[in-house]
């Protein structure tokens, strides 16, 4: 019976474990109570300290769908989920954070139905978004093309912005493993990246149109009592950026989906929104090292659309509105040191 499972397994789940505390229970429990059968749980253990791994150990002695890997050493949240990638089985693979839950017993079976059902790449649902003060319904923005979606993932002006970072997450999908492998897809080290899960989804929808949205929410992204591990966190370097940026630009260009206008259009996207997102941090950066970063790329910002896209958003949260004023001076600037024509504005 067990070597049947194996050969049909429909879904793969790698979740990565690294001190999650009490909430690994939370979410294991959620897994264990998945109905479908032909499904295995990947726990990639990044050497836990919190005994988790001992619970985890414990959950794969009794339920088959469980398995564990260990690290031999801290790699981190993506090498972790490279990691279960390479030993995933199922035909569709997902991913699921160690402190993260799922409401509903059916959730990968509806997920895996669809995708089946409209012969997609990539299945999407909506989620809950849980802070120390609210659970926030995100609802995924229907998108008809590739170029949508990408645009949604490369204009997240700001993590507030729930929409946008639902755009660019992984958690809440499932991926058509054969696809995955056909492009090699990869998870980026965010110690050295940027926006490790954006890459990934930039990597896959610059090579696929086809992706289904499930309208319900399920996933519950937790966000209360965030860690502050270093090798969990994302580097704010300017070179971390130039890094993110031209393994963006490459994927995009390399893209036979995308025509060469709105190849344009989403790297200067990709830019722009770096250096509003990061105004805080680079604005006493000599424009001299940005310059020596990007080259010729900076005269992909966009300062005026980006305006016009956001205003009615940001305007709604304190202060952006002054901040996109200053954003704009500070690129205004920017150009005019570059010496860029003037009617780019």
């Amino acid at each position: 019976m067990q070597e049947n499972i194996e050969k049909h397994i429909k879904v793969s789940i790698v979740i990565p474990v690294y001190n999650p505390g009490e909430r690994i229970h939370r979410t294991i429990h959620s897994l264990q109570e998945q109905t479908m059968r032909e499904i295995e749980f990947i726990s990639v253990l990044d050497c836990p300290t919190d005994g988790s791994d001992k619970i985890l150990d414990a959950i794969a002695a009794k339920d088959s769908r469980f398995r564990v890997i260990c690290n031999e050493m801290n790699l981190g949240v993506a090498e972790s989920r490279n990691r279960g990638l390479q030993v995933a089985k199922g035909q569709w693979v997902g991913f699921v954070d160690d402190d993260d839950y799922i409401d509903a017993p059916d959730y990968f079976e509806k997920m895996y139905a669809l995708g089946c059902l409209h012969q997609a790449d990539v299945v999407v649902s909506d989620c809950y978004m849980e802070t120390n003060d609210s659970v926030e319904l995100i609802s995924f923005a229907e998108r008809t093309d590739t170029y949508q979606h990408l645009q949604s993932i490369l204009y997240s002006v700001h993590s507030r912005l729930c929409t946008f970072a639902l755009a660019r997450s992984i958690w809440h999908s499932l991926y058509r493993r054969e696809m995955l492998q056909g492009i090699n897809a990869r998870f980026y080290d965010r110690k050295t990246h940027l926006e490790e899960d954006t890459l990934f989804n930039v990597q896959v929808y610059t090579h696929t149109s086809h992706f289904i949205h499930l309208p319900e929410a399920h996933y519950h992204w937790d966000l209360t009592n965030q860690r502050n591990e270093k090798n969990y966190q994302s580097t704010n370097d300017l070179c971390a950026f130039r890094r993110y940026y031209f393994v963006v630009k490459e994927l995009v260009q390399s893209s036979q989906l995308l025509s060469p206008s709105k190849k344009n259009e989403l790297l200067s996207a990709c830019m722009t929104n770096y250096f509003y997102e990061k105004y805080c941090l680079i604005r006493d950066i000599p424009m001299g090292r940005v310059e020596s970063c990007f080259g010729n790329d900076l005269c992909r910002l966009s300062p005026l659309k980006l305006y016009k896209t956001y205003f009615q958003t940001a305007r709604e949260m304190l202060g952006q509105s002054v901040m996109i004023l200053k954003f704009l001076l500070y690129v205004i600037k920017l150009k005019g040191y570059r010496m860029i024509n003037k009617n780019s504005f």
